[in-house]
């Protein structure tokens, strides 16, 4: 197959475009690269991201974004550039095959720190917190409904999603950094 095909010749800035193009456009690279290998579990960010973290920022600018809970739910953020670097590690290695590896950034992060940051760098309030459960039951009761009826943005506004804000989502990487040498050098 393609992949195959650049990885036969370790042609490492291919193998870069590949993976930023699938991160970038949502691919779950997981299953199209190396699927014998990696777990993406981390929330990626980075240049050129087209899905999640752009719309949040948006959301944030325009103080459209609210906050379900408390924030202190953690989050571990990737870069794109540790990913690439982990799917190199990965495809190179043939201690690898078989083997899966959660692949995520230096440090977890408390959701309400993440959006007070990026908040700061845009400029504008912090994003406002909302009481979780009426939020959460909101979600149950939207989600009860027919999808014709459901408009925009209402169609994500689901418990799993709403979920996401009260749930810790850090993730042991040691694994990688063992038997990969995975080392996650950018942090925000």
């Amino acid at each position: 197959d393609l992949v195959a095909f650049f990885v036969e010749r370790e042609n490492n800035e291919v193998i870069d475009m590949l993976v930023r193009y699938a991160a970038q456009t949502c691919i779950p690279v997981e299953r199209h690269v190396v699927a014998h290998a990696l777990e993406i579990v981390s929330q990626m960010y980075g240049e050129g991201m087209r899905y999640g973290w752009p719309e949040t920022m948006r959301s944030i600018k325009a103080g459209s974004l609210m906050l379900p809970g408390n924030g202190r739910a953690k989050i571990h953020l990737l870069h794109i550039d540790d990913l690439v670097n982990a799917v190199k590690l990965a495809l190179f290695n043939e201690a690898a095959l078989g083997k899966v590896y959660n692949i995520g950034g230096p440090e977890t992060f408390e959701i309400r720190k993440v959006f007070d940051v990026i908040s700061k760098i845009l400029l504008v309030e912090p994003v406002r917190g909302m009481p979780y459960l009426p939020v959460y039951a909101a979600s149950i009761l939207l989600g009860a409904l027919p999808g014709r009826l459901k408009s925009g943005k209402m169609k994500f506004f689901t418990p799993h999603r709403v979920s996401f804000f009260a749930e810790d989502h850090a993730y042991d990487i040691s694994r990688a950094s063992r038997e990969l040498k995975y080392v996650p050098s950018v942090n925000i």
